[in-house]
């Protein structure tokens, strides 16, 4: 039972790590304002249709394509290592299953982790304004 509960854990992992690399690929300057308004319930379905195949790489394809993202840098890299350890373990099935059923809890997820890099940001900024403004 923990093990099975574990590898839940490291399957949602590598899952938000991928839907994540996506999320910061994506070109917000061509991102409009009423888009931006529902983006996150725009972005859970489209993992959920992206999610309809039966390889993790195509999954991962299709989403960055319908999200017209182009993750790069350490974002590409996160998506890589995480792609190869699904597919090392032969979990491409379990994760798309996983996918489909949580898409909204993945987005949830993505909205906190997004929430504590701008507050993290805003704290790092109001930290050099005190330290510059003494």
């Amino acid at each position: 039972m923990i093990e099975c509960e574990r590898m839940d854990e490291e399957i949602r992992k590598d899952a938000l790590d991928v839907v994540e690399s996506v999320w910061h690929g994506i070109n917000w300057d061509s991102v409009g304002s009423r888009r931006r308004m529902r983006i996150y319930d725009e972005f859970a379905a489209k993992i959920r249709s992206a999610a309809h195949t039966g390889r993790f790489t195509h999954f991962y394809g299709n989403l960055c394509r319908k999200m017209e993202a182009a993750p790069y840098g350490e974002w590409a890299e996160q998506a890589r290592i995480a792609i190869q350890r699904i597919e090392k373990h032969e979990l491409d099935l379990d994760v798309l299953e996983l996918i489909i059923a949580e898409n909204q809890y993945l987005v949830l997820l993505l909205r906190e982790q997004n929430d504590i890099r701008k507050a993290e940001r805003e704290a790092e900024k109001n930290k050099q304004q005190t330290l510059g403004g003494e």
